[in-house]
């Protein structure tokens, strides 16, 4: 009886371990996607990528992702989002009033002309088509928190930086009177380079407000296009698994 015991304690601990073997896989993976922190806007979404694989394999529960977490992905979106804000707002005056204007005035090649327009927007450009690419990972509990909270924080900053920017170009443009102008190139310059400045600055005065409401718009598009084509693409892919469970169980959709 006691060697029939044992083998049964020993059939039962063989039967036991493929499981405790299964749960040893998942949890220390769990465990380091939890300690090591995303670092920027690649890592956090290689961290999305993780999380898609083990909610194929398993239903994870959307609090795995804390609120320290979730603030985690919220900052890593809005501070993707301001440096992408900051460099259009130190290239974009740049591009806008000096170089089409005046530097490049006399090129006659378009698509030098559209390469020095689009040079400003190429950042925000390259990380909205990152944030696209998320939709392809928004299918479950934990990747779908982790997505919002990336792009709710990117979104945020870049529509602040956005409204910031258009808002700095209409009131520049209403103080920009001839007299202030003046006033600004006597102090700053040489007569002779302050006469430059004057009649320069007042040959670029009406594209001021243009661009900056340019500028808006492009942000607000890549603010919410990232959105717009992770929900689309939820739609799409749960009416997909309705149409095919309908055609399984010979229901019409």
């Amino acid at each position: 009886m006691a060697a029939g015991s044992g083998g049964r304690g020993a059939a039962g601990g063989r039967a036991s371990a493929p499981q405790g073997t299964a749960n040893e896989q998942i949890i220390p993976t769990n465990q380091q996607l939890q300690r090591v922190k995303p670092k920027g806007l690649l890592s956090a979404i290689g961290d999305i990528q993780q999380y898609y694989v083990l909610e194929r394999e398993q239903d994870i529960p959307g609090e795995f992702l804390t609120l320290e977490g979730s603030l985690e992905y919220w900052k890593i979106g809005a501070k993707s989002g301001f440096n992408e804000g900051l460099l259009l707002f130190l290239f974009f005056p740049l591009v806008e009033f000096y170089l089409l204007p005046f530097a490049l005035k006399n090129q006659g090649d378009p698509s030098l002309t559209l390469l020095f327009h689009s040079i400003p927007y190429l950042m925000v450009l390259f990380n909205t088509l990152l944030c696209l690419y998320l939709a392809k990972y928004f299918i479950g509990t934990l990747t779908r928190k982790a997505v919002n909270y990336l792009l709710n924080g990117r979104a945020m900053a870049l529509f602040g930086k956005g409204c910031f920017i258009a808002l700095l170009y209409y009131v520049i443009a209403r103080l920009a009177t001839p007299k202030n102008v003046w006033e600004l190139a006597d102090t700053l310059f040489s007569p002779q380079r302050a006469h430059a400045f004057y009649y320069g600055f007042f040959e670029i005065h009406p594209l001021i407000i243009p661009s900056g409401l340019r500028a808006f718009f492009f942000i607000s598009v890549a603010c919410f296009v990232p959105y717009l084509v992770v929900f689309l693409r939820d739609v799409l892919r749960r009416r997909k698994i309705r149409r095919n469970l309908a055609r399984i169980s010979g229901v019409n959709p």
